[in-house]
């Protein structure tokens, strides 16, 4: 199976993170996927275009990279566009229900046809981040990004 680049094409909602606030990502069947305490510096956000609209927390510096206009981000929720010029790489899962790492130290629920996402294909360990998308959330979110072809003949 290999790697293949995608488009968020849903807005969220975001607001500034308190530290120490905790956020538990509820998806699917009600069962939490994963659990994160926020920091400073951080953001909370809400995928208002899925049925479960998911909470998450981010790095403010990723937030600025993913959403266009984060200059206005405040202590109440707005809406943020995804950032066109953003790619991002994954792969379906196939296989048993598992769990991995995620980059906050929580374990990550894995199940067969979720994605599992990155925004760059470096395979160095120090910037891999890779994170579970819930296939159903995923699907309704992103779009494939099909490469350009060149159909002149020669």
């Amino acid at each position: 199976q290999s790697v293949r680049q995608y488009q968020k094409t849903a807005a969220v909602s975001a607001r500034r993170a308190v530290p120490g606030e905790v956020v538990v990502t509820v998806v699917g069947d009600g069962e939490p996927e994963t659990t994160n305490t926020a920091k400073e510096e951080q953001v909370v956000i809400r995928n208002d275009a899925t049925p479960y609209k998911e909470l998450q927390i981010a790095k403010l510096s990723k937030f600025a990279q993913l959403y266009q206009d984060s200059e206005r981000l405040s202590d109440n929720w707005q809406t943020f566009r995804p950032n066109p010029e953003t790619p991002r790489f994954a792969v379906v899962y196939h296989g048993q229900p598992a769990t991995f790492k995620a980059s906050w130290g929580e374990d990550m629920l894995l199940n067969d046809g979720d994605y599992l996402q990155s925004l760059n294909v470096e395979r160095n360990v120090e910037t891999f981040d890779i994170y579970r998308v819930d296939k159903a959330i995923f699907e309704s979110t992103f779009t494939e990004v099909v490469p350009e072809t060149n159909s002149a003949a020669a």
